[in-house]
């Protein structure tokens, strides 16, 4: 069994992103904080290297049915991650500045 998994970065141009492996979890925070300008995006994956866009929650959100694949600011996110093994932010488009990127998985107990 593998532990939830957590990672911390920063993506600071075009090619940037963090990456966790979250394979066991069933939820995933990424919570996004600095000063940029540009547009991140959020991917999951069963198999190393073949990402897809992954739908994520923003905590602001009160209905679980408003999702996202992109961000242009700052925010919590949450994800269902019981059926992946890795979830990244990657840069889209970029512009300039640090975008801070926090990924942290956790396990219901059962």
């Amino acid at each position: 069994m593998i532990i939830p998994n957590y990672a911390d970065g920063t993506i600071t141009a075009a090619d940037g992103y963090v990456e966790a492996v979250v394979e066991d979890s069933d939820t995933v925070a990424i919570q996004v904080y600095g000063t940029w300008v540009g547009t991140l995006g959020f991917d999951s994956s069963v198999v190393a290297d073949q990402w897809a866009d992954q739908a994520v929650k923003a905590s602001s959100q009160t209905t679980a049915t408003t999702l996202v694949t992109t961000t242009t600011g700052n925010g919590l996110f949450l994800v269902d991650t019981k059926s992946v093994s890795n979830i990244r932010v990657y840069s889209d488009a970029w512009t300039s500045g640090t975008a801070n990127v926090r990924i942290r998985a956790s396990r219901s107990s059962k």
